[in-house]
């Protein structure tokens, strides 16, 4: 699996919907990889996520994020009507 990951990641990027990329097995492999390969040689990967109300707790997981080179996009938190809406402009 880490082999496949890797692959993907460095070839296609991502959009992470709603996940909570918690410190886990795949948030570590995403970090290796863009640690291993150097930013410069991976696709920008992108997440929205509700924007934490706790500002430790939000600095916290955009550092996690940053190291594996995924940007966050913030909405507000319990409104995911923003989801959609953020999807809708992107097929527009």
């Amino acid at each position: 699996m880490p082999k496949l990951l890797k692959r993907l990641y460095t070839s296609f990027s991502f959009l992470f919907l709603e996940c909570s990329l918690s410190y886990d097995r795949t948030i570590q492999a995403f970090t290796k990889i863009a640690q291993d390969v150097g930013p410069d040689s991976l696709p920008h990967h992108y997440a929205i996520l509700a924007c934490p109300s706790d500002a430790a707790k939000k600095a916290k997981l955009e550092q996690r994020l940053a190291d594996a080179h995924i940007s966050a996009i913030w909405f507000p938190e319990g409104e995911y009507e923003h989801i959609d809406q953020m999807l809708e402009l992107l097929l527009a």
